[in-house]
């Protein structure tokens, strides 16, 4: 941009209005100039005006290829800069890439083992659960079994006591019939049963089974005592396992959240990486386009300015031929084409002020720069309807109920017991469970890939837009440097017109005045004088700068086809990058509107799976109540109940069908 800046501002200077000496000559061509030799003493003055006008024109054309040259190198600079910082940016982002995605590898692999250590402490909590349930269900058995052991010994120390009362009852009666008899029948008579009772005195039966009673019921304190401290230890270890646990799942939280993070670190430093690639391939293309311009432009500048100085060495000798010619004495000017000076001589000639096209084309240059519902049935109306025609009124009813026995059968066939069942229950929710966390984890990680992705094509329609808008400009500068060449050219080839016609002019002066011969090209041959000859030489050096000024305007308008060619290549491969990249915006836009359909189905599939964690939960809770022994139901009992259930409901069919049912 600042190639652009610097090549307005030129052709602004070069277009101001000057004094030049060809508009002199203009303004002299038409005049009376009287007889040919009369002019002759003008010829001197036309020559340095000449001189002067091609001075002047190389001044400019100096001036212009030195400010394009700083322009060039500046602008070559600044790309090589911005290239190199792009390097060592790629080469810092590649290296911190690799290390965040190390880090974030890390972390996945840290978050997977704690994924399996944690399913690992749930195989663990439902071991100790089944010990637990195990224990509760044994130790409710052997308080039944002792409770009835103590029950039955209850009833035998009942009948033994009523036995020992029948007993003493007896002993009693026969010892006040013993007491009737005289004294010496007494003596006859052998001991008495009570006699020899109390010889083999020992306990009693019901002392034996008191004993029996107590010896129960002391084991029942030690089962009590033993199943408490097993109890207690279980409900340590369980509590040592949930801990664990919530660890567990406490560390997978944060590794989900230090892992968000990292993907996040790592989904910038690719966007950065890959705008900073684009930021290099563009200012790359730039750079050689500008090289490949201003190495023309300075092989062309380097041409034309030997040419100039070729030209104005022309002009010397022939303005010491006219010396000659007209022997006069004259101090030699100094006519060496000096770039330099010429650049510091056209420095006055830049305007004060601009126009306002001139303005806005800097302008231009500078912002370049920058659910199941159930119906109620009528059964009354369908019965009326049913007896109406002959049809069982009951038969749904009777269907109804096999259903329920058929039902209760399934369940009381599906249960091997109920232990087996609550495990398998309690194991399948945790593994449904775990399972829904990990889908929920996957889900959250891809939500947060494809917000990533959104971002990158975001961040790269930025960057297209930036880089067309940059193409344009290039474009636009271009163009107006093909404007501003064009009207150099223009000028510089009027130039060239009117220093051939007055040229043209001061030869026919000098042929009319010295009588010279109408040839092109003269020879000096005999018969002529001095004045002559050397009049002879000065029209051969005019004629041959005619030539070379020709040729100066042919270089130049094959130098112009040249960028104009170049250019015209620039800005079709130009239309053909922005065309590229409005489809690869389009091709960005589409993605990002398939990733944003397919984030708000992640978040959706989250919303679902978060309900269905939240029903497996409740259904655990459920189960806690369900399984184990509640309030003195063992597993026998339920079955039991649900024996005589299937029983009632197969005597009511039986009822509906008109059997007599045994009482």
């Amino acid at each position: 941009m600042k190639l652009f800046s610097a090549v307005v501002a030129i052709s602004m200077a070069v277009e101001s209005p000057q004094d030049s000496p060809l508009s002199f000559l203009q303004t002299k061509e038409d005049s009376p100039s009287g007889s040919a030799c009369a002019a002759l003493k003008n010829l001197d003055g036309t020559i340095s005006n000449l001189i002067a006008a091609v001075k002047m024109e190389g001044r400019e054309a100096a001036l212009i290829a030195k400010t394009k040259g700083d322009a060039c190198s500046d602008s070559k600079k600044e790309k090589t800069d911005i290239i190199e910082k792009s390097k060592r940016a790629i080469s810092q982002l590649t290296n911190d890439l690799k290390d965040a995605e190390g880090q974030a590898k890390d972390t996945a692999n840290n978050l997977q083992k704690t994924k399996t250590e944690i399913v690992d402490a749930d195989h663990e909590v439902g071991k100790i659960e089944k010990l637990i349930t195990a224990r509760e269900q044994r130790f409710t058995k052997d308080q039944k079994e002792i409770n009835k052991g103590i029950s039955e010994l209850r009833k035998s120390i009942n009948e033994a006591r009523k036995a020992a009362a029948k007993k003493e009852e007896s002993l009693a009666q026969m010892q006040a019939m013993q007491a009737l008899l005289p004294e010496q029948r007494q003596s006859q008579t052998p001991p008495s049963f009570l006699q020899t009772q109390s010889k083999m005195k020992g306990p009693s039966e019901v002392e034996i089974l008191e004993g029996k009673m107590k010896t129960m019921e002391k084991n029942m304190e030690d089962v009590k005592v033993a199943f408490d401290k097993k109890m207690d230890q279980l409900s340590d270890t369980k509590k040592a396992a949930d801990r664990r646990k919530r660890t567990l799942e406490g560390r997978i939280a944060r590794y989900n959240e230090v892992l968000a993070q990292k993907e996040e670190r790592v989904a910038q430093l690719k966007r950065e990486l890959g705008n900073t690639k684009r930021t290099k391939g563009l200012t790359e293309t730039l750079l050689s386009t500008t090289e490949d311009e201003c190495d023309q432009f300075s092989d062309t500048a380097k041409i034309a300015s030997n040419d100039y100085s070729d030209l104005l060495k022309e002009y010397a000798k022939a303005k010491k031929q006219l010396a000659s010619v007209l022997s006069s004495s004259f101090i030699e000017e100094d006519l060496e084409f000096d770039t330099h000076s010429f650049v510091q001589e056209s420095s006055e000639t830049q305007p004060a002020q601009m126009s306002d096209s001139d303005a806005e084309l800097l302008q231009v240059a500078n912002r370049a720069e920058m659910g199941v519902s159930l119906e109620s049935s009528q059964t009354a109306a369908t019965q009326a309807a049913a007896q109406a025609s002959g049809i069982d009124p009951m038969a749904d009813v009777k269907r109804m109920i096999e259903g329920f026995i058929g039902a209760l059968k399934a369940e009381s066939a599906s249960e091997s017991g109920m232990g087996d069942w609550c495990d398998k229950q309690k194991d399948k929710n945790r593994r449904e469970s775990r399972e829904g966390k990990d889908q929920i984890d996957l889900l959250q990680a891809e939500i947060r890939g494809r917000k990533a992705a959104v971002q990158q094509l975001k961040d790269n329609l930025r960057l297209m837009d930036e880089e067309i808008a940059e193409m344009r400009s290039e474009q636009n500068r271009v163009t107006q440097e093909m404007i501003d060449a064009e009207k150099r050219l223009s000028k510089v080839t009027e130039n060239h017109k009117m220093m051939d016609k007055i040229l043209g002019r001061v030869v026919t002066t000098l042929r009319e005045c010295l009588d010279l011969p109408g040839t092109s090209l003269l020879q000096v041959g005999t018969g002529l004088t001095s004045k002559q000859s050397s009049a002879v030489d000065l029209v051969n050096q005019l004629i041959n700068i005619q030539k070379k000024t020709k040729s100066l305007t042919s270089k130049a308008n094959a130098g112009h086809q040249g960028r104009v060619s170049k250019a015209k290549d620039l800005q079709a491969a130009t239309d053909k990058a922005i065309a590229a990249r409005k489809r690869e915006m389009q091709d960005a836009n589409m993605g990002i509107a398939e990733n944003t359909d397919m984030i708000a189905e992640a978040k959706d599939n989250v919303k679902g799976k978060t309900i269905e964690m939240e029903q497996v939960v409740t259904f655990m809770d459920n189960l806690a109540q369900q399984c184990g022994p509640q309030l003195g139901n063992t597993f026998e009992e339920v079955q039991e109940r649900r024996k005589n259930e299937i029983e009632s409901l197969q005597d009511a069919l039986k009822v509906l069908e008109g059997e007599d049912i045994p009482v």
